[in-house]
């Protein structure tokens, strides 16, 4: 072999050499992501996944997203118990509703359902709370929805008793007012033309049985938080309460059962408004019952 034929060669395969890593570097720059866009990548094909009923290959998604991560975020809690659900593994799925709740709080956009759901499936995996006289709580609590209808009230109490793990009554019903009264506080930074704020306060109700229902008002806004109370018996009270929302000061005002004026306010948030307004009217009529 002479010279020439020896250095064409060598040229050939130096370009052929040159051409491979250039494809290599190319395919590198384009063919993955870093492991926590592709964790998150996997996350929304397993969200699409499970909207087209493919549940195992939506676990299989899942799985791979979290191996990418040590710390998903808390809507893959969500999903997973989604498809949990669906393969028929309720623990697993409640273990996962349990961690969203953790994870995400009562700022989560599925807040209510999940905890819905998690209430069926404990009923599910562990049975419910109650006798085998309440055979009919299984059946109905998981249908509950958050309405003004009260023509399920019965179930509404036997629901709320469960999920704050109570055989009272009362005492469900006031600490689920309490928490909404809480959580939807007038005067959050989340609120929206807060500049028209006149102040933060905060609302708590108690109940002095046999027929008082009790607010307790804190001023957050004065440096004392000054406190004031107000009650009223329900004997006579229309149990059904009205509010309003998208009002001028970006909130919602549930009126007083007994005239009709302003007396409690929340931000502005109509779901939370007639959740409250639900839960107010229940805790009214079953103290109506009682007296």
């Amino acid at each position: 072999m002479n010279n020439h034929q020896t250095q064409s060669k060598r040229s050939s395969f130096l370009t052929l050499i040159v051409t491979a890593v250039f494809t290599l570097s190319s395919l590198e720059g384009h063919s993955a992501l870093s492991p926590s866009f592709e964790a998150d990548r996997l996350l929304i094909e397993a969200e699409d996944l499970i909207s087209q009923s493919q549940f195992s290959k939506a676990k299989e998604s899942l799985s791979r997203s979290l191996s990418l991560r040590t710390d998903p975020p808390p809507r893959f809690y969500f999903l997973q118990g989604r498809v949990y659900a669906a393969l028929n593994e309720p623990h697993k799925a409640l273990s996962s509703y349990e961690s969203y709740i953790e994870h995400a709080g009562r700022s989560a956009p599925e807040y209510f359902e999940t905890l819905r759901l998690i209430t069926k499936l404990r009923e599910q995996t562990q049975g419910p709370s109650k006798t085998v006289a309440d055979d009919s709580l299984k059946a109905s609590t998981a249908k509950i929805k958050w309405s003004n209808d009260l023509d399920v009230v019965d179930d509404y109490y036997q629901y709320l008793e469960f999920l704050y793990q109570t055989d009272d009554t009362v005492k469900a019903v006031t600490q689920h007012i309490n928490n909404l009264l809480e959580f939807y506080g007038y005067g959050e930074t989340s609120v929206v033309a807060s500049n028209k704020l006149e102040g933060a306060h905060r609302h708590k109700i108690s109940v002095k049985l046999p027929d008082t229902v009790i607010t307790t008002t804190q001023n957050l806004a004065n440096t004392k938080r000054l406190t004031t109370n107000q009650r009223f018996s329900v004997y006579g009270v229309d149990p059904y309460l009205r509010y309003e929302c998208g009002l001028e000061n970006a909130s919602c005002q549930l009126l007083n059962p007994t005239d009709g004026s302003t007396w409690l306010e929340i931000i502005d948030n109509q779901p939370a408004a007639e959740e409250l307004s639900r839960a107010i009217s229940s805790l009214v009529r079953l103290l109506q019952k009682q007296s």
